[in-house]
């Protein structure tokens, strides 16, 4: 393991970033994830940022804030990767060689420690219980350092709690420093960080470019267990390794967006869930996974990836010497449903209807189970009977193109991009309050202005809700919330009568909020109320920040919404009959 394992589909592909641009590929190869920052974010830095040698010493305090620890610990790296390298170097400064870790793990640990004149040890762990006694044997008095991945990459694999303290048990007598990469632990069940912070002899890696979703910034952190540590890891760096650019995004991300990455963390976590009966389904062995990715076992490995190439979706596979050479793809999960549903027909599975569960052809399985629940049914949007209660509208005009899909029942996992980011912000809240799970993609004429982006997705939400209610057997009809935001106060009453009527009072006083129009925002209001179908009754009644008092309103909106939906009896609810 001399020199890093190039994939056959690797990221190495000199027509990536034309593909970025034109997006016609399905890059599954790279263990990416859509960046929760609208590009608006930009405008919001300081232009010194541009001008100044950067200074991390901000988002250190954050973060460590954050983590509830010394800001003299806080080391920001140029990536995680560079934080291991750092960390790597440091460690084999002295007599001892050796780094001892689990294989298959990051290719570059092998790179970097034999750059650094040191012998790098794998100890196997593809499948099975973590090798504990395996690494206990192997840790003596030439090694330099230990390094744990969990999840690991590319296996997804996590080490168990107890396994984490034999070790660190064995590493602290003989005094050897331990490197925890925890890169992937936002998408894992539970993670090991809290235990990790107070040992003496651990220093732990994060990164912003996993679940985040800012690989591009190249952001990471290393976690030292003490000053010292850190002051010695700052001085295996270069003396302004990351750009202010990237450190002041990365600080906005961590300071307005960690409600986004927490529910594209749960969307990506049913995902996975997904992907991984999927692979089921068409003969592969998955790995349990508890990172973004999968790792499966194909017989004919080289064949699929060649055959989902030929349909634009590039998946991760590996060239000899790797361990995992010939057999076995890695695959980022998807990061919506309709993404995986074009990966299910790509594999040659096909669903009964649109986004719902797959049903494996005969050829493929001869199991007599009912198929695998992806996410729930989207019904003809004219079925009376609408028992799943979802929906998706495609709305095409000269102005907009827009997808939306809501499921009722759901909870609260939101998947928002319509290009103006305090709209997202807001349409978020509504998804998630009102616990529907809510994709919308918008991509509107925003160079003219945010009118017809924000109407329209208030007209597709409307029809969308309208069609998922479907004949409104059974609900309850009539809604109403109050909602603060500090000083802030919204009440919303709300009547799916069959109906609409719109009163909408938001007294916002600002000419925008962000890039959007503040008048733009009664009017979505009054476009829902419009295709749903409802009497809405809005209106703020206390407040002074614009941004709170517009949060309120959608906050109150998605609480009563959540009433009214709820299926309550099996009656149309109304006296004539019908809601019309």
């Amino acid at each position: 393991m001399g020199s890093k394992n190039i994939a056959s589909y690797d990221t190495a592909n000199p027509n990536d970033a034309k593909t970025d641009c034109q997006d016609p590929i399905l890059r599954l190869h790279r263990n990416e994830s859509r960046t929760t920052l609208n590009p608006q974010f930009f405008a919001a830095l300081d232009a010194k940022e541009w001008q100044r040698y950067p200074d991390a010493s901000a988002l250190a305090a954050s973060l460590a804030v954050k983590l509830n620890v010394d800001p003299a610990r806080m080391v920001i790296t140029a990536g995680g990767d560079e934080g291991i390298d750092r960390a790597i170097r440091r460690a084999l400064r002295g007599t001892r060689r050796k780094v001892l870790t689990h294989a298959p793990a990051f290719d570059m640990f092998p790179v970097y420690t034999q750059n650094a004149g040191g012998e790098f040890v794998g100890i196997n762990w593809l499948d099975g219980d973590f090798p504990t006694d395996e690494f206990l044997r192997q840790i003596d008095a030439d090694t330099a350092l230990v390094i744990l991945v969990s999840p690991n990459n590319p296996t997804g694999r996590v080490i168990p709690r107890e396994a984490w303290g034999i070790i660190l048990n064995r590493t602290g007598k003989l005094q050897i420093p331990v490197l925890a990469d925890l890169a992937y632990t936002e998408y894992a069940a539970a993670s090991p960080a809290e235990q990790l912070l107070k040992d003496p002899q651990v220093t732990i890696v994060r990164t912003f470019s996993k679940a985040w979703g800012l690989a591009g910034l190249r952001v990471g952190y290393l976690i030292a267990p003490n000053q010292q540590t850190a002051d010695e890891l700052r001085a295996m760096g270069g003396p302004f390794p990351v750009s202010g650019v990237s450190l002041g995004l990365a600080q906005l991300a961590l300071e307005t967006q960690s409600e986004l990455m927490r529910q594209h963390v749960l969307l990506t976590q049913r995902l996975r869930d997904g992907l991984s009966e999927l692979l089921l389904a068409v003969g592969a062995q998955p790995l349990p996974s508890e990172g973004n990715f999968v790792l499966a076992r194909w017989n004919n490995a080289l064949q699929v990836a060649d055959t989902l190439r030929a349909k634009n979706i590039w998946v991760r596979t590996f060239a000899p010497p790797h361990p995992l050479a010939d057999h076995w793809v890695r695959i980022t999960c998807p990061e919506t449903w309709d993404q995986l549903k074009r990966l299910q027909q790509a594999l040659g599975l096909h669903s009964t209807s649109l986004g719902n569960a797959f049903a494996p052809t005969k050829e493929l399985s001869t199991s007599d189970e009912s198929p695998v629940e992806l996410q729930p049914t989207i019904c003809d949007p004219k079925s009376s009977a609408a028992a799943s209660r979802t929906a998706r509208v495609e709305r095409t005009t000269k102005e907009t193109t827009i997808e939306l899909s809501v499921a009722l029942d759901g909870q609260g996992l939101v998947d928002i991009s319509t290009g103006l980011g305090f709209f997202d912000h807001m349409m978020t809240a509504l998804g998630h309050h009102a616990r529907f799970n809510l994709q919308l993609n918008c991509r509107g004429d925003l160079h003219v202005d945010d009118h017809h982006t924000i109407e329209d997705c208030g007209l597709a939400l409307g029809t969308a809700l309208d069609r998922a209610l479907g004949d409104r057997r059974g609900i309850r009809r009539f809604g109403y919330a109050y909602a603060p935001l500090d000083e802030a106060v919204a009440r919303c009453v709300i009547d799916l009568s069959g109906r609409a009527f719109s009163f909408v009072d938001l007294h916002l006083v600002r000419e925008t909020i962000g890039s959007v129009a503040t008048e733009n925002l009664t009017h979505f209001f009054q476009s829902l109320a419009q295709n749903l179908r409802c009497a809405l009754h809005l209106e703020i009644i206390s407040g002074q920040n614009d941004h709170h008092r517009a949060e309120a309103a959608f906050k109150a909106t998605a609480l009563a919404l959540r009433q009214a939906v709820k299926q309550i009896h099996r009656e149309i609810p109304s006296t004539k009959g019908i809601l019309s």
